[in-house]
């Protein structure tokens, strides 16, 4: 009986290992540049996988009897999540909507109240992630098809496209079976752990630390 607990807080725990390592990577490849931009991309990754450690430690709390499952710490977990929405988010505006940059602010602005709003004052979780997770969803499929597009014109070789591809999919599996805890943490710590082998990406020999501009990448061959 005590199996199915057991197997979430594990996930979540690996999970949260993997994206620490992750994040930590990211962003010390991100400090040993030479230019720093918000919109680099180990730095954007760096934040949002941060913050997913952070989402999946505190999963793990009512798993391990440390604190009480409730509406609050959901909330809690939601505004959370915003720091991984927001990262990606301008990920994907800099990839396919580069024209546009002097709107990111807005854009990003009316995300961060809409996210907020529906955290605090919407009165269940069923709703809460009826109105979220389709955002997440189209962030992760986005991310996809971009990876896709590098993968199949070997672009942005510092990354390994074929497993960031597997590992969005997988992502996008386990927001559909979000009800289905120890499955959904499975998917999500799986997905995390090819994430983090995709990033570090051990078949590229990096010579020196460079500034990855996802302006310049899947965007250009896309057009």
């Amino acid at each position: 009986m005590q199996l199915t607990p057991d197997l979430a807080a594990i996930a979540n725990l690996s999970s949260a290992v993997f994206s620490v390592a992750l994040s930590m990577f990211l962003l010390a490849l991100w400090s040993r540049q030479k230019n720093h931009l918000y919109t680099d991309l180990p730095l954007l990754f760096g934040i949002m996988f941060l913050a997913q450690a952070l989402n999946s430690i505190i999963r793990t709390l009512p798993t391990l009897g440390i604190i009480e499952a409730s509406l609050s710490l959901f909330r809690l977990r939601s505004l959370v999540i915003l720091a991984v929405v927001f990262p990606l988010t301008l990920v994907a505006l800099n990839i396919w909507l580069p024209r546009i940059r002097d709107k990111y602010s807005r854009v990003l602005a009316v995300l961060t109240l809409y996210w907020v709003a529906v955290t605090l004052f919407v009165p269940s979780e069923g709703l809460i992630m009826l109105l979220c997770i389709p955002i997440l969803l189209v962030l992760d499929m986005t991310m996809v098809v971009t990876f896709s597009i590098t993968w199949k014109t070997g672009r942005l070789k510092e990354v390994r496209s074929s497993l960031m591809v597997l590992a969005f999919l997988l992502g996008f599996v386990s927001q559909l079976f979000t009800s289905m805890v120890v499955l959904d943490n499975v998917l999500l710590a799986m997905a995390t752990g090819i994430m983090t082998l995709a990033v570090i990406n051990p078949w590229f020999r990096r010579k020196r630390p460079t500034s990855i501009n996802p302006v310049e990448t899947p965007a250009s061959v896309a057009v």
